[in-house]
């Protein structure tokens, strides 16, 4: 374990227990995502569904949470099923059986996207920031260890998924499931249906996942963004995310994940052709 690793482990991981908080626990489903892997379009997916299923009002723009909320929002609908969502990274003692004897968690859903597309997408985000006014390639590597001022990076993407590859192997199989950003994209009423049905939510038949997700495209998503939003949710770059990469940058991220992480979730950070891609659906 490197000194960066190491750091990370003693400072983040070892005392990362929010998970055991009653706000995280007392809930019908947990959706944990990778940041920049379209939380915000399945959330508001989710929402749109809960809405027209359960007979509540309809979101008042994309970044409403009344919905599908963070843990510490307030509880805005009791009537319907509570559904949160987070970045979290669970502690190695969270899962663990002493705890999973006594308390009871939620289903949990884990959002995933190819890691450098998730990057550059967060990079792209927030690059007009002060702390992201930096080349590409020093954003990437993110050497530095103490006061970092940039936390969402490749090494928080890695402790992410290393940590729930741990967990899925002691949380029982009915109470996770993997949804991939890019087969959302895919066929994105067939994976919103399996999400529903997961979640065990109001059954529906095939029309409604459609009508929602015709609800949810990028555009429509993009024309209801917040109005006083300082940054925008929705990616407008049409710049392919492996044109940021120099070959440099290539080599380093290929060699980082093979010596870091314990499972690369069906994705091949090895190979960096272009293939085509469609942006017909939320970013």
């Amino acid at each position: 374990m490197g000194l960066r690793q190491l750091y990370r482990f003693l400072r983040q991981d070892l005392p990362a227990f929010r998970l055991l908080k009653a706000r995280h626990r007392a809930v019908h489903g947990h959706i944990i995502t990778m940041h920049q892997s379209g939380s915000h379009w399945i959330n508001f997916m989710l929402s749109t569904g809960i809405c027209r299923a359960c007979g509540v009002p309809p979101l008042e723009h994309i970044a409403d949470r009344s919905i599908v909320g963070r843990p510490q929002d307030p509880i805005v609908h009791p009537e319907i099923p509570r559904l949160v969502q987070s970045h979290e990274v669970p502690g190695p003692l969270v899962h663990a059986w002493p705890l999973r004897s006594v308390l009871r968690f939620p289903k949990y859903v884990l959002l995933l996207r190819d890691i450098r597309h998730s990057m550059v997408s967060h990079y792209e985000k927030k690059k007009h920031l002060e702390a992201f006014a930096i080349p590409f390639s020093e954003y990437l590597r993110n050497e530095r260890i103490i006061g970092n001022p940039i936390r969402r990076d490749i090494w928080h993407r890695m402790r992410l998924l290393n940590a729930w590859d741990r967990d899925m192997a002691r949380l029982p199989m009915h109470q996770m499931l993997i949804v991939h950003y890019e087969q959302l994209k895919a066929n994105t009423p067939r994976e919103l249906r399996r999400l529903w049905d997961f979640l065990e939510l109001p059954p529906q038949p095939s029309p409604f996942f459609e009508e929602v997700v015709q609800a949810a495209t990028k555009d429509r998503m993009a024309g209801n963004e917040k109005p006083d939003a300082p940054l925008k949710i929705v990616r407008s770059s049409k710049r392919h995310p492996f044109e940021w990469y120099s070959a440099a940058d290539r080599q380093f991220f290929t060699r980082t994940m093979q010596a870091h992480l314990h499972n690369w979730f069906g994705y091949d950070y090895t190979d960096w052709s272009i293939t085509d891609e469609t942006h017909s659906r939320a970013a």
